[in-house]
């Protein structure tokens, strides 16, 4: 299975800078599906059997995108856009506290109460993209006092960059041929 995407047609250029595109594809299936993703957001374009989409291009936003014909289960690795955190009970807790660190300060972001379980987790927002969050977490008990802090700084990347590629357009067989760069 192998898709042969074409050099996008820009169909019209936009006052305000944004442009629209024909992007058209084929493939070495005789029944394909194809499913066309946004790389920089991760969202699926359009899934089906036509081999052609339009799309607008927004002012100064530069386009990333990938079709294959095959089911979902082969996109690019992607991670989800949320931190899970998860730490086990403390002996004398009343709850969790559970802070970020965002711009300079230490943000409380949940209180989680102590409910006799023996090991918690706790999902955070939605995390910017290409960027390292901090969190802690500490028990706290019925007097107020809080425990030593258990702090948590990871690197979060939803969807690694975009391979660095140079293509060729054969107007003559109107295929597109990659190379990396």
């Amino acid at each position: 299975m192998s898709v042969t995407l074409n050099q996008p047609q820009l169909i019209r250029s936009n006052r305000d800078g944004s442009a629209v595109y024909r992007l058209s594809w084929s493939s070495s299936l005789d029944d394909p599906t194809y499913y066309l993703y946004d790389l920089s957001t991760g969202k699926l374009l359009y899934s089906g059997p036509q081999p052609g989409y339009t799309l607008v291009s927004p002012a100064g936003v530069p386009l990333t995108f990938w079709v294959t014909d095959d089911n979902e289960e082969s996109l690019p690795a992607t991670y989800p856009g949320r931190m899970t955190l998860r730490w086990y009970e403390v002996t004398n807790a009343s709850y969790y506290l559970i802070e970020e660190y965002v711009d300079a300060v230490w943000t409380v972001r949940a209180r989680v109460p102590e409910d006799g379980r023996w090991v918690y987790n706790w999902q955070s927002r939605y995390l910017e993209d290409a960027t390292t969050h901090e969190f802690r977490i500490s028990a706290v008990d019925t007097a107020g006092n809080a425990s030593a802090v258990v702090a948590f700084s990871e690197l979060l990347v939803r969807r690694p960059d975009p391979p660095q590629v140079e293509y060729s357009y054969d107007e003559g067989t109107k295929k597109v041929t990659i190379s990396e760069a």
